[in-house]
């Protein structure tokens, strides 16, 4: 089976769920089980912030199911918010994809021992070339267009349950 035919929602939670004590299942196209395996031997830690996200990096909504792309924000563009040791990220990724990443920041050792923790995420984010935003309205349209992608997912999901069998 294809990978990137199965709905993403599903490989997400498969993904996240699928390890069973000396054992995991994970689903996913090549450059995907990279990151994964890279995931799964490090136990999800990483010596700094770029390299966390790479391996934690979950596409919300892929460039070709955004409807109207010129609402989207340009590539780079992230919001970033949350604390005290936890964080969420979202960001429109090189490929135009919108990406999020929960960030665990006990589990980047560049940010263990650092007091401003979001502060440094911010400027570990600019020094990789992202635009952190503030624009309230930009952060609004990318929450909508990863709502309205899940309310789709969902609605072809309930239809296709609804097809059964029919004999």
């Amino acid at each position: 089976m294809n990978p990137e035919k199965i709905d993403p929602i599903i490989k997400k939670e498969i993904n996240k769920e699928g390890f069973d004590e000396n054992a995991a299942v994970l689903i996913g196209t090549k450059a995907e089980l990279e990151n994964l395996r890279a995931r799964l031997e490090s136990e999800g830690r990483a010596e700094n912030l770029p390299t966390y996200l790479k391996m934690h990096k979950e596409i919300e909504v892929p460039f070709g199911a955004i409807t109207n792309a010129q609402n989207c924000p340009e590539i780079g563009t992230a919001w970033v918010w949350g604390g005290p040791s936890e964080f969420q990220l979202i960001y429109v990724d090189k490929d135009k994809n919108i990406a999020a990443v929960r960030i665990k920041s006990q589990d980047i050792t560049s940010l263990s021992k650092v007091k401003d923790k979001i502060g440094r995420i911010e400027e570990d984010l600019e020094a990789s070339g992202f635009k952190v935003s503030d624009d309230p309205g930009e952060f609004t349209t990318t929450k909508d267009i990863i709502e309205k992608y899940k309310a789709t997912l969902k609605q072809a999901s309930a239809e296709e349950a609804k097809g059964g069998f029919d004999f």
